[in-house]
């Protein structure tokens, strides 16, 4: 069953909609609605209605044009946590129909900033409770990455910025970059200086700043400790950090990076981004910054499942956010068309996550794999998904799609671009190795077009990984590019070993393409450090040892991949166990897809107290 995310903003009518603001104790407060016999919450702030400017309440002082932040409000003494109405209901009383007064001695202060019937939201204020904390946030491991660089040629922290807003952020946009500079400046009215995200954004930087890339594991070391310190006060910053650290490359610690995920998607949740903010009383520029945060960390969170086949930390059941368009691009009418298409590329893969989130509910859940849908009922799922996927493409600027007539695979595109052609060839060949697992045991034609359907997506992330050009490389790649080029090769050898002895041609053609996609690589690799390619090759190596004796043509490229790599292969052969100790991925099993034996997941209980069988039906 698909999710059922919000494609566009729903935003009630006015009288259903009116946001309202409050920051009082906590009294006699009536929920879900707020009746004409008591007093209005929100004429105790006097804040205009974004969603309606014409409505509001004044207190006999000037009404203020913009409403307050959410995320800046109690400085560092105070925390705003986002309370659900149910249990909101057990801090009031709505029975007690008794008009609000201010000067009560507070016990409990909030605020509300949705008055929505269906949907109203309220954020508790509470004291941080906070031990052993430093005095200063983040400054001393912003100290500490600045020391690291003592030497490197100009200012690491304008050149950092530089290369956050010049490639990151129009791909991936989390952080407002304007506001940024702002306090970085210092400038009157703006937020104080962010230390400790400043000393991420540093790190993030040595995939850019090519003086820096020595320095990768020292800087993260140290600017870690920045976001644990964050961890302590909660603010959308937080999760600017944590998002840094995830949209990072070379992404080589999955394990704490998945640790890292969950942390902050509890802290997301904390503050309530998890809920449709279209329609609150905030600021323009925080409610669309929510929006973009919530979607980043949804991109993450289904991406990883899918291609490391853990559970899903977000269920569609327990968020509302639509989908960002191009009105919540922080530039707006300054943005260039470059930037625009970088912001385009951003909407294509949040809606790629949302088909993402189908795969995942039909293939790789627990209850998936132990009461798996019929062979029929797999196929047409994936014809569904399939059809979803040429919507899309078909909804896309032409220069973001793939192969598309009279496009240039010479030039240099904005930043994101290749990153998304290659994500979403990634899912197709996802597709196809799903569909391949599921037609096991059909007649030889079946297979052939199956495999032949297989090869050529796999053309297509060959062809475009071959001619992307060094201005191309530079840019911004997402943390899973390397598994999306890693899975094209695993399908190639897996085409080339189900087509003997039957299907000549096509094994020429999967080990050719195979060839050819490892040997640019390589070359990637050694001509400019590309970490996408190195990461790719890492992986490939193993896949190639391993294939070896059904490919021996193969054989000769696996050491080319490993010189490329400078592994010190001893003696005259290296074992698959050794060669992945050897390249930091001991616990790594890139042929476990193949195997179609999910038994395990069940009990012999629910087997009828028999061993689960060998063979499951589940073909995923």
């Amino acid at each position: 069953m698909a999710p059922d995310w919000a494609i566009t903003s729903q935003v009630e009518d006015s009288a259903a909609n009116v946001s309202s603001s409050t920051e009082a104790p906590l009294g006699p407060l009536l929920y879900p609605t707020l009746p004409d016999t008591t007093v209005d919450i929100s004429t105790i702030t006097g804040v205009v209605d974004p969603v309606d400017p014409g409505r509001h309440e004044a207190t006999g002082e000037a009404v203020r044009s913009t409403p307050p932040s959410l995320d800046l409000e109690g400085g560092d003494d105070q925390e705003s946590h986002f309370l659900g109405s149910a249990a909101f209901l057990g801090l009031a009383l709505p029975e007690r129909d008794v008009a609000l007064n201010p000067s009560e001695s507070a016990i409990l202060s909030f605020r509300q900033v949705s008055s929505n019937p269906r949907l109203p939201a309220y954020f508790v204020r509470q004291p941080s409770l906070l031990y052993g904390r430093p005095p200063n946030t983040g400054r001393s491991a912003y100290d500490t990455v600045c020391a690291d660089c003592a030497g490197i040629e100009g200012d690491i922290t304008s050149r950092s910025l530089d290369a956050l807003r010049r490639f990151t952020l129009p791909a991936l946009p989390f952080i407002n970059g304007d506001r940024l500079e702002r306090a970085c400046l210092g400038l009157q009215g703006s937020e104080p200086v962010p230390y400790g995200l400043l000393a991420v954004i540093i790190a993030h930087a040595t995939p850019y700043l090519p003086e820096i890339r020595p320095l990768h594991k020292k800087l993260w070391s140290s600017a870690l400790l920045g976001l644990e310190d964050e961890y302590r006060i909660p603010r959308l910053r937080t999760l600017q950090l944590a998002l840094l650290a995830l949209s990072a490359r070379p992404s080589e610690n999955i394990g704490q990076s998945d640790i890292g995920l969950a942390r902050a998607i509890g802290t997301a949740h904390l503050l309530g981004l998890h809920m449709d903010p279209s329609g609150w009383r905030l600021p323009a520029y925080e409610r669309s910054l929510r929006k973009r945060m919530w979607w980043n960390l949804m991109i993450h969170d289904k991406w990883r499942a899918l291609l490391f086949g853990r559970p899903s930390n977000i269920h569609s059941n327990n968020c509302n956010v639509p989908l960002p368009t191009l009105e919540d691009c922080e530039l707006g009418d300054r943005s260039s068309p470059a930037d625009q298409l970088s912001f385009e590329t951003f909407e294509a893969t949040c809606k790629l996550t949302v088909i993402i989130d189908r795969i995942l509910l039909g293939f790789y859940t627990v209850e998936a794999l132990t009461k798996p849908l019929g062979p029929l009922q797999l196929i047409g799922l994936l014809e569904s998904v399939q059809g979803e996927m040429r919507n899309l493409e078909g909804g896309l600027s032409p220069t973001l799609r793939l192969n598309m007539p009279n496009q240039s695979l010479l030039s240099t595109l904005p930043t994101g671009i290749r990153s998304w052609q290659l994500s979403f060839s990634g899912v197709k060949i996802l597709l196809s190795r799903l569909l391949l697992d599921v037609v096991t045991g059909c007649s030889p034609i079946q297979l052939f077009t199956v495999l032949e359907a297989a090869l050529n997506v796999c053309r297509e992330l060959v062809e475009m990984v071959t001619h992307i050009t060094p201005g191309d490389r530079a840019m911004f790649w997402m943390p899973y590019s390397s598994h999306h080029i890693s899975n094209c090769v695993s399908l190639l050898l897996r085409i080339a070993i189900r087509g003997r002895p039957e299907f000549g041609d096509l094994v020429a053609a999967a080990v050719g393409s195979t060839i050819t996609l490892t040997q640019n690589l390589i070359r990637a690799y050694e001509d400019q450090h590309w970490d996408v390619a190195g990461a790719g090759l890492k992986r490939i190596a193993s896949l190639l040892l391993m294939a070896d004796q059904d490919l021996p043509e193969t054989k000769g490229l696996y050491q080319s991949v490993i010189r490329a790599l400078g592994i010190v292969q001893s003696g005259t052969s290296m074992s698959a166990d050794d060669l992945l100790a050897s390249i930091g991925l001991d616990d790594f099993d890139p042929f476990a897809w193949i195997n179609n034996d999910w038994s395990w997941l069940v009990t012999g209980d629910e087997q009828g107290g028999q061993d689960a069988p060998q063979d499951s039906t589940r073909q995923a």
